[in-house]
């Protein structure tokens, strides 16, 4: 409630540990080589992605959210915390409900044009089965599920644009810096999309 401070202490036993999948030692990988995911601890508003193209492209925010009309952003209260993988989301989103800091999370599908039998099949560890685990923890309303990935937002396949495959968070950079300096055009569908990305993850 404004600058009021809150205090919660994080019980031991919020992570689960089988053979498969280690919640504490993922995030202890995280916490070693992100330093914005410790900010995230004492941040107002956080936004868990999965990775470098998405902080890339947020590190623009206040001016990405004024270019698509986007009003009443949360920009200036919020951090932005790379998971560095949709299995270290978990995680964090555990710790962000033990500490009752408000955070929303923005992931790929990872389907990949699989079928839902194909998908079934895959290995339990496979970046899609994460799907399930995320939207369970961190509840289906603050959870925006890309398809298919953060990339597509930005070039329109459905137009056979294509994005580089090297150096994808600085190609990401370098076209929403271009389209917020009106030298690059999106699609009405990415733009439209990037909208609701950014309305879903800076706006109340």
């Amino acid at each position: 409630m404004g600058n009021e401070r809150q205090v919660h202490e994080v019980k031991s036993n919020i992570f689960e540990v089988n053979e498969e999948y280690d919640e504490r030692t993922i995030l202890r990988a995280a916490l070693d080589f992100h330093p914005t995911v410790c900010e995230s601890l004492f941040a107002k508003r956080v936004v868990i992605v999965e990775g470098d193209t998405e902080v890339a492209v947020f590190s623009m925010i206040g001016e990405l959210a004024q270019k698509l009309g986007v009003e009443g952003s949360l920009d200036k209260d919020t951090t932005v915390v790379s998971a560095g993988g949709k299995w270290t989301i978990p995680a964090l989103a555990k710790v962000l409900n033990a500490l009752d800091i408000d955070y929303r999370v923005i992931h790929d599908t990872d389907r990949k044009g699989l079928s839902n039998a194909e998908l079934e099949e895959k290995a339990a560890i496979h970046p899609f089965k994460a799907n399930a685990k995320i939207s369970n923890i961190a509840t289906v309303d603050r959870v925006l599920l890309v398809d298919d990935t953060f990339e597509h937002v930005l070039w329109d396949l459905d137009q056979n644009e294509s994005v580089k495959s090297t150096d994808k968070p600085f190609n990401s950079w370098k076209r929403v810096r271009d389209y917020i300096d009106g030298k690059q055009n999106l699609t009405e569908k990415c733009e439209s999309t990037l909208k609701e990305i950014v309305t879903f993850a800076f706006c109340k």
